[in-house]
């Protein structure tokens, strides 16, 4: 299904939000918020948030929506992990789970997994982090980002948002995983933040205006552009890239709120065509395009015109029927098929477009 469907949403309504998180607020550095709103092409960024403890970003998750938010902390484990440490499988349990359980306890398990895995390789990762450039979900250091997953996820779970192909909860609270770093490669390499102020230099302030140049131009990878008005300041001034980070994460929302009704599908005729008729019907060499062969093309359009083959999605083919007939190659007849694969997957999609799921353990980073 499409993956931020909201129920009877209007793009004009939805506000869009980046979270910047951390396992341990507290006055020096809390949980950053920005948010905003498209419009065309452009974040215009309405608001800057900070906010010091759980329960008031509890509070802020259970905000009535329509909204679409993308957090930047991980939220899962990789199922690789899940499985040799034997933790459930299914992803609130796996959460329920981990939360019941305290760090020491915790940090034991990833240890064991390192210390029977080869140098180079101690951490596992999971499928998205690796496009992403992201951090293994199990580091408890450097970054700890088991620690943020430890506190975020839980609160995602209790508040009830939607998760798309991970948790079913208010479609019009959307969570989504984001990674402000691969806005931020996507741009420079350069470091742009530290939570050390004597780090905070004049080359990372550089860096930050790089950045903010580049997601206002929409000269990057994902071209939303940002227009951050009366918060420009702040996002190039704050040395710990909090603000900053907030931001790129909205910016990842609204990436993905623009591609809300856009999905691609692989397809093959030949799973319609071979519900029909076994026969060849096609071929690119015009001396072996036989009358059998137009005969089993005909077979397939008569089929496909009275819905009588598996997928069942009726063709009125019009006044193309004939150049689909005559078409000795197959490729008009084609791509008519893979239009009826589509059509039978929208018929299904809020059930995955019939497709199987994708591992809604692991979950995904949106734009990765």
């Amino acid at each position: 299904m499409s993956c931020c469907r909201m129920a009877a949403t209007e793009a004009r309504s939805i506000l869009l939000h980046g979270v910047d998180f951390t396992s341990a607020p507290r006055s020096r550095k809390g949980i950053t918020i920005a948010s905003g709103h498209l419009v065309g092409g452009t974040l215009v960024l309405d608001e800057l948030a900070t906010l010091f403890d759980f329960a008031s970003f509890a509070d802020w998750l259970r905000r009535p929506g329509p909204w679409l938010a993308g957090f930047d902390f991980p939220f899962s484990f990789p199922r690789e992990l899940i499985e040799l440490l034997g933790w459930p499988t299914d992803w609130p349990a796996l959460i329920r789970h981990v939360a019941a359980h305290d760090k020491e306890i915790l940090r034991a398990c990833f240890k064991s997994v390192c210390d029977a895995r080869p140098a180079g390789s101690k951490f596992i990762h999971r499928a998205g982090d690796l496009p992403a450039g992201s951090s293994s979900p199990m580091k408890w250091v450097n970054p700890p980002v088991a620690w943020m997953l430890r506190a975020g996820a839980p609160l995602l779970l209790d508040a009830g948002v939607h998760i798309p192909f991970m948790h079913e909860g208010d479609r019009d609270r959307v969570a989504l995983e984001a990674y402000p770093g691969l806005v931020a490669r996507g741009i420079t390499r350069a470091s742009y933040k530290s939570d050390t102020p004597a780090l905070q230099t004049p080359e990372r302030r550089t860096a930050r205006q790089a950045i903010l140049q580049a997601t206002e131009s929409g000269n990057y990878p994902q071209q939303v552009r940002l227009d951050a008005g009366r918060f420009r300041d702040q996002l190039l001034d704050d040395g710990s890239g909090d603000l900053l980070d907030a931001a790129l994460c909205a910016l990842m929302a609204a990436w993905a709120w623009q591609r809300r009704d856009r999905v691609a599908l692989e397809a093959y005729p030949g799973l319609v065509a071979r519900g029909i008729a076994r026969a060849s019907y096609k071929s690119d060499t015009p001396a072996l395009q036989t009358p059998e062969r137009r005969t089993a093309r005909l077979a397939i359009l008569q089929a496909a015109e009275s819905g009588k083959y598996p997928q069942q999605v009726r063709l009125d083919a019009g006044r193309f029927r004939d150049q689909l007939l005559d078409d000795g190659s197959g490729d008009l007849l084609d791509a008519v098929l893979c239009a009826l694969m589509a059509a039978w997957a929208w018929q299904r999609r809020d059930q995955n477009y019939g497709l199987p799921p994708h591992d809604g353990l692991e979950g995904w980073i949106v734009g990765a």
